[in-house]
């Protein structure tokens, strides 16, 4: 058994336990911002209508975002006085898209 929203674009995923009368479903929630704090409140629904919405969850906390990429790279190449390559690449950071992490110092 497997449940969609359409509206909310959520998809469950089928049955993963079932211990007398409780069942674990799972689900993936799709659109959301990094490093965010969401609660969720759930109804079962079916053909013969909506049920009653349940309390809210506690307050879940979504993962970080990947930084976004540096723009304005730029590599140096010299050979130093004991014949090594030496190769410096300096950069700075670009900006942070919708839940994108936020200012980090340039390398």
């Amino acid at each position: 058994l497997a449940a969609k929203n359409p509206a909310s674009g959520v998809q469950w995923s089928p049955l993963l336990a079932q211990s007398g009368r409780e069942a674990l479903y799972g689900a993936k929630v799709d659109g959301l911002l990094a490093d965010a704090r969401y609660c969720f409140v759930l109804a079962a629904s079916n053909a013969m209508g909506t049920g009653r919405w349940g309390m809210a969850s506690q307050p879940m906390l979504t993962a970080c975002g990947a930084p976004p990429p540096p723009t304005s790279a730029v590599a140096t190449v010299c050979v130093d006085d004991k014949q090594r390559v030496v190769v410096t690449v300096n950069w700075e950071i670009g900006r942070p898209s919708a839940g994108g992490v936020g200012s980090v110092p340039s390398h």
